[in-house]
């Protein structure tokens, strides 16, 4: 009879997380598949890290206790159904069904990986060092040829080729900028994310994105939350002041005085006007609406959008340049994209996989906050854009980030494969009063004004 190695399900374990890492890394090359083989390699590194993650919880004493979350038996009921709707899809869904169950098992991965305080801090010096480079080349390639986001993405040979794409990108990067700057232990750490988030901030100034507010919405959330961290009051100071700029710029959208004014603001970035985006993004609404109500129970499969949604296109075209005549490559809603594709059970348990990651706010470490600030812009992104749901790079951080966050929830030690190190037991608590974790995001003050950390 063959013995197990007792080695092998740590093994498995690393190369699970090298996979992982190699994932997050490829999100920026396959950012739109802007080359061949960008999208097949996303995939396959994402099925790698949930491969062999499974692996190694498959021969752990611990494999029993992996059902006892909500949020993982989401993501496997998720990840069955979007399998189902490419068995039963009218046309071959293969090839997006893949890269969708790649993102959900690199996020199961990362839920299961990325618990104790020693791997989230590496993994975010990973992110940090991917983060460094995309700015560094974003840097280059504008300096050495003037080159913008603004171009036709005919005519692009470089890595970022969509300006929408990008930006969504951009709404994860700058988050770990920030945490980077706030809680980096090194000089040079904080450095590289003073300087990596001004590139990615003013790179932002020269796309004609959508996503543009959502993605400095990300960056300015999680400073806010790293100031709380620090200090409670300045961060409610800041928080107040981002209240107030949200409200300025809704009421600013609310009114035609004020889109107007948004117009001038924006005259050199943006190439229409607000009004004319509403008035498109409501006929593509239109469309995403009746084809979901006409798709089957299971969607019309992953990838099949395309194919789908000219049936709906209005009686006549008005005027030549009419979009919802035009080629329609996605949803431009992440909701719609998903009821369309998947159903709306398919919808309903992406939303509910999303609740269940929020429900682990009150639990995140610095890292896992900078990053829900991040995932929170872009589920607002979601309602115009569909940076969570269809664009491969953007999707791989995306689900990785839900992956981390949800992974502050993980209570029992042994509840993923075999940690590196042990999760401490929380301290005794004093007489009297509770002692919080000094990794979770607290909202009160600690002894001598600032929060635990």
């Amino acid at each position: 009879m063959t013995t197990l190695n007792p080695s092998l399900p740590r093994v498995l374990e690393w190369a699970s997380l090298a996979a992982l890492c190699a994932f997050v890394a490829w999100g920026p090359l396959a950012q739109g598949s802007a080359f061949s083989g960008g999208r097949a390699g996303l995939t396959v590194l994402g099925l790698l890290a949930g491969g062999f993650y499974l692996a190694a919880l498959t021969l752990s004493p611990a494999s029993g206790q992996v059902w006892r979350s909500s949020w993982t038996l989401c993501l496997w009921t998720l990840l069955a159904w979007v399998g189902l709707s490419v068995l039963r899809a009218p046309a071959n869904a293969v090839q997006q069904g893949l890269l969708l169950a790649s993102v959900l098992l690199a996020a199961y991965a990362a839920r299961g990986l990325l618990v104790s305080a020693r791997r989230r801090q590496a993994f975010g010096l990973w992110l940090m060092a991917v983060v460094a480079v995309m700015a560094a080349y974003v840097a280059v390639q504008h300096l050495g040829g003037g080159w913008t986001l603004q171009v036709d993405p005919a005519t692009l040979s470089g890595t970022y080729y969509h300006p929408s794409h990008y930006t969504g990108f951009v709404t994860l990067a700058l988050p770990v900028c920030v945490w980077a700057l706030a809680q980096g232990p090194q000089w040079w750490l904080r450095g590289a994310g003073l300087v990596a988030g001004l590139v990615l901030t003013a790179s932002l100034l020269l796309t004609n994105s959508s996503s543009l507010p959502t993605a400095l919405l990300a960056g300015a959330l999680a400073a806010v939350l790293a100031v709380w961290r620090r200090q409670r009051r300045w961060g409610q100071l800041a928080a107040a002041a981002l209240l107030l700029g949200v409200g300025a710029s809704t009421l600013l959208l609310a009114t035609p005085q004020g889109r107007q004014a948004l117009d001038r603001a924006m005259g050199g970035i943006q190439t229409k006007s607000v009004d004319r985006f509403l008035i498109e993004r409501g006929k593509l609404w239109a469309m995403d609406a009746q084809a979901a109500q006409a798709a089957p129970v299971t969607g019309v499969g992953p990838g099949n959008f395309v194919a789908f949604i000219p049936r709906f296109r209005p009686a006549q075209a008005e005027g030549p340049n009419d979009l919802a005549f035009n080629f329609v490559n996605y949803a431009h809603n992440d909701y719609y994209q998903l009821a369309i594709e998947l159903g709306w059970t398919g919808l309903a348990l992406y939303v509910l996989l999303l609740i269940l990651t929020l429900a682990a706010a009150p639990l995140q470490d610095a890292l896992g906050a900078s990053l829900l600030a991040g995932v929170a812009a872009l589920w607002l992104s979601g309602i115009w854009d569909a940076h969570a749901t269809v664009v491969p790079g953007t999707m791989a951080w995306a689900w990785v980030a839900y992956g981390l966050v949800a992974a502050r929830a993980v209570r029992v030690a042994r509840s993923h494969a075999v940690p590196a190190e042990p999760v401490p037991e929380p301290r005794r608590r004093r007489p009297g009063g509770a002692t919080p974790d000094p990794g979770l995001l607290t909202l009160g003050p600690a002894a001598g004004g600032k929060a635990h950390e």
